[in-house]
């Protein structure tokens, strides 16, 4: 299930931020509405948009059945290169 959500387009995903080096970033949570290379760019409930820094960044995903944890490093790729790509676990964040 891993490869499959680190290689899913999260455009239109419901995200929030759980950990970050970024303390001004902790708990922002909102609907992607574009990601690049390295940042998420996110409407909030207030219609804000933000954009928030994948590097050193854990998001929490919200689906239907549940919440999952993903780590930003993990994801520093445009969301075109990550579908075709092998993927290899990586050590977690140091904060």
């Amino acid at each position: 299930m891993h490869n499959a959500i680190v290689r899913a387009d999260f455009h239109g995903a419901e995200i929030s931020v759980v950990k970050s080096k970024s303390v001004d970033t902790v708990h922002i949570s909102g609907i992607v509405i574009s990601e690049t290379l390295n940042t998420f760019k996110v409407i909030t409930r207030e219609s804000a948009v933000l954009k928030i820094p994948k590097k050193a960044t854990i998001f929490q995903l919200s689906f239907e059945k549940g919440d999952i944890l993903l780590y930003g490093d993990q994801i520093i790729q445009h969301a075109g290169s990550r579908t075709s790509k092998k993927f290899k676990t990586k050590s977690s964040v140091e904060f």
